[in-house]
């Protein structure tokens, strides 16, 4: 999968902790958890 400029911009997330306000269906969520984040999300 190829990643977006926005996550590149973000650095390294692993083992933060990232919300995922507006998460829709969770793509931004799956790759920041595959980048080693611990993701929560949320849809309004």
């Amino acid at each position: 999968m190829e990643m977006p400029l926005s996550f590149s911009l973000l650095g390294n997330v692993k083992g933060k902790k990232v919300l995922d306000a507006g998460c829709g269906t969770g793509i931004s969520s799956k790759i920041l958890a595959q980048k080693g984040a611990k993701v929560s999300g949320i849809e309004i």
